[in-house]
């Protein structure tokens, strides 16, 4: 049992928001400004980890056809399914200011 936590600590680690990209917040609910809320997760923890530039390329075309993770109304519906009850409108603030800057 201490192996497995072990490596889980270790898989996690570097992991700014720890998003399983289940889809639950996108596909449950749409989404009123179809923000791509798992992608921009994994984009902003790519950036975090590696502080690559593909980021900020992925994500400015990303955003030429969905919502900015800017463009949150704060209305929670993404929230209310998150298996892992991620603070997702606060991780969403934290995507546009490092991925939109």
């Amino acid at each position: 049992m201490r192996l497995q936590l072990n490596y889980l600590d270790w898989d996690n680690s570097g992991v700014a928001i720890p998003c399983t990209a289940c889809r639950y917040c996108v596909s449950e609910t749409k989404c009123p400004m179809d923000i791509m809320i798992p992608d921009y997760f994994a984009m902003y923890n790519e950036k975090k980890r590696y502080n690559t530039i593909t980021s900020g390329v992925y994500y400015a075309n990303l955003t030429m056809h969905h919502g900015k993770a800017s463009a949150c109304i704060g209305c929670g519906k993404c929230e209310s399914h998150c298996p892992q009850h991620l603070p997702i409108r606060k991780h969403l603030k934290e995507v546009a200011e490092l991925l939109e800057n």
